[in-house]
């Protein structure tokens, strides 16, 4: 029987399989961006429940709504969304998938930074700079992904048919 290639013995996988970290990372990324936009919505659309002093006003109606989207609708559309992704890029396009994971948690937790900073600095906090934070993300993953699926989904037709787009790669013979 035939040793193993170093990839494989060193990592447990294939060179050219993905491991779980980046899909894991970007459907966490995912459902919380959108976790973000439904949250502060809710709270600009729903009211506020007035509570007796001492106590704060509370959103808990927008609280409890947005939880459940999260975890019912939100988490499993993004999971399948990152699903269909990764089987769209196939086992040569996991650096590619890697890349993308990373750039948009890093721009995620850009984004909370900011809103930390704004709040910190400028008393910018609320719904309103959630929602806008929320959306700049959205705008961000949405370039990424089509850019990330684009590059793998040129139709043959365009190089030549020894193009590594159409060959998966490699040139082929």
């Amino acid at each position: 029987m035939a040793a193993p290639e170093p990839a494989v013995a060193a990592s447990g996988r294939g060179a050219s399989e993905g491991g779980l970290g980046a899909p894991i990372a970007l459907t966490v990324c995912l459902a919380l961006a959108a976790f973000g936009i439904v949250g502060s919505l809710t709270h600009l659309i729903l009211p506020a429940t007035e509570l007796p002093p001492p106590f704060p006003s509370q959103h808990q109606d927008a609280e409890t709504l947005t939880f459940v989207f999260s975890f019912a609708v939100a988490l499993p559309l993004a999971l399948l969304l990152v699903l269909r992704l990764q089987a769209r890029l196939g086992g040569e396009g996991a650096a590619r998938l890697e890349g993308v994971a990373a750039l948009l948690t890093a721009a995620l937790i850009g984004g909370v930074a900011a809103l930390k900073v704004a709040d910190a600095a400028l008393s910018v906090a609320g719904a309103s700079a959630l929602l806008a934070v929320s959306l700049a993300w959205w705008a961000i993953a949405v370039v990424l992904i089509a850019i990330a699926g684009a590059v793998v989904g040129r139709p043959c037709s365009i190089g030549s048919p020894r193009s590594p787009i159409c060959s998966g790669g490699s040139p082929s013979h």
